[in-house]
């Protein structure tokens, strides 16, 4: 080796232990030269934002019950502007026709196909296959929800507001306005056929995780009817349910249109299903207007760093 190899490896080692990985100041959505990449996870996990979880922008509704052209009565999800409370504080404003936990659903599909991609690059897939990956069949009424959920999901406007205190330096119109950001799901949708369809993420989908996500298991909700029990496991893994909770506040909280002692027994119903996945305890019960979840643990890393 010669002395001039000597001096050029040298000086290699010296600009290599110089280099410091770059901050991710957010550990989920990363943006280089402009670019945002959807947040890290694995194959069998979703990540979804808490504040969305707790709240009825998804709801367990299914629309309004009404009679079509052709005489057929189906669900109609009617354009809303509406702000929605959560159980955790912060305020969504929201914009377009009404989500329910079959948006969420592919959304979560989404996310998770594109995981660690830039939000730049479109999602293709055949319909069905994608049907079958989030736990549908792929028959021809699942192609259509599908593409109907993609459209709601294209028209989805955002604006959610948090509640912090603030610092003791800021003026009050500073507290008064608050902390929050805008959004939007889907920016492009486009279909083929049954053969390619093609999804593009909006730009600002990394605001989604702007804080620490909620993990859940792909399997667990997949396991779970769309509805009140997939609505309350987003719930549960969003909280820690050290508390019982009044049943006003989580009939109000999911958005359900049953009275009160009829939410109580779909909430005693839905309890037992979510303890046969390992989301909450048997003793979990609802009496005397209050919910009482006794939360099963579950590791609070963030599953793309375990391994497999």
């Amino acid at each position: 080796m010669n002395r001039k190899q000597t001096l050029a490896d040298a000086e290699l080692i010296t600009i290599l232990s110089a280099y410091t990985e770059p901050e991710r100041t957010d550990p989920l959505a990363w943006e280089l030269d402009g670019t945002v990449y959807a947040p890290e996870m694995r194959r069998t996990t979703y990540a979804m934002n808490a504040a969305i979880l707790c709240s009825a922008l998804f709801g367990v509704g299914t629309g309004t019950l009404a009679v079509g052209a052709d005489g057929k009565k189906r669900f109609v999800r009617h354009y809303i502007e509406r702000a929605f409370p959560t159980t955790n504080g912060a305020i969504i404003e929201y914009r377009g026709k009404e989500l329910g936990q079959d948006d969420l659903t592919v959304l979560l599909g989404l996310l998770n196909r594109h995981a660690g991609k830039a939000t730049s690059c479109a999602l293709e897939f055949a319909p069905s296959t994608f049907c079958t990956q989030l736990g549908w069949s792929d028959s021809k009424h699942n192609v259509i929800r599908l593409q109907e959920c993609l459209l709601r999901l294209r028209g989805a406007y955002l604006v959610i507001r948090t509640k912090k205190n603030g610092e003791a330096t800021q003026s009050n119109l500073a507290r008064a306005i608050g902390s929050g950001w805008t959004l939007g799901f889907v920016a492009n949708f486009a279909w083929e056929g049954l053969a390619h369809w093609s999804v593009h993420l909006d730009s600002r989908i990394d605001q989604l995780f702007e804080t620490a996500p909620t993990y859940l298991i792909a399997a667990k909700r997949k396991s779970l009817s769309e509805g009140l029990q997939t609505w309350l496991y987003g719930y549960v893994e969003a909280n820690t349910c050290a508390y019982g909770v009044p049943l006003e506040t989580l009939h109000k909280a999911c958005g359900s249109a049953a009275p009160l002692k009829e939410f109580a027994r779909q909430v005693r119903d839905a309890l037992p299903k979510l303890a046969a996945v390992g989301a909450v305890r048997e003793q979990s019960n609802v009496k005397n207007g209050r919910v009482a979840i006794f939360k099963v643990s579950s590791a609070r890393a963030n599953p793309a760093n375990q391994s497999a």
